[in-house]
Parts: C-alpha cells; structure tokens; sequence
C-alpha cells in the first residue's frame, strides 16, 4: 500500500492524532462543528455516521455455530499450579509475548 512519504496507515494516524490534540472529543466531532453553518457546510450526527441505510441488506440465513471440543491439558494439576506461579502473562515482556511464549514452551519441555 502506497501512502503519504512511504508512511503506514498507523503512522499517518499517530501524526494526525499528535497535530489534533483534542482531550475528551473526537476529531471527526470538532471538524463537523467547526464546518457547521458555513456556506455548504452540514451537521452530522456522529452516531449514525458512515451507515449506508440504503444500502444492500444482509441475507437472513441460519448462522453456523462451530463447536470446539475442550482440549485436554497436557499437564499435570501441581505442574499447571507451577506454571502459572512461574509465568506471569499480564507482565509486558517489552517482545509481545515472545519471551513469555519462550519461557512456557521451555517449561512444558523440562
């Protein structure tokens, strides 16, 4: 995907998030209101904003549900218990969870 300067979706938001610094609105809201009454310009409500109601509707059709069967634990209850004392999983391993992948996948092969 080709963006402004070569930049990611994400960093174009990042940027205009720090050029827009609107504690407690959202920017959509302060430009809507800061465009109403000029001449062409129009309110929108914001909670119904980008519903296309003309648009096509879904077909009603039976939703499939996927059961997926429990699977066994292939550890012990007292190993379980040691694991889960060991590796905290609401730490944040500065690697996305690398570390802490690495350090079960090491405990469950010892």
């Amino acid at each position: 995907m080709s963006t402004e300067r070569g930049r990611s979706p994400n960093q174009l938001f990042e940027i205009g998030l720090a050029q827009l610094p609107i504690s407690g609105i959202l920017a959509d809201e302060h430009f809507v209101d800061e465009h109403v009454g000029e001449p062409g310009g129009e309110h929108i409500d914001l909670t119904n904003f980008g519903i296309d109601w003309m648009g096509p509707v879904p077909a009603a059709e039976d939703v499939e549900v996927i059961h997926i069967p429990p699977l066994p634990c292939p550890l012990e209850p007292n190993q379980l218990l040691e694991l889960t004392q060991r590796v905290d999983i609401s730490v944040d391993d500065g690697n996305y969870g690398k570390y802490l992948y690495e350090e079960v996948v090491n405990f469950v092969k010892t």
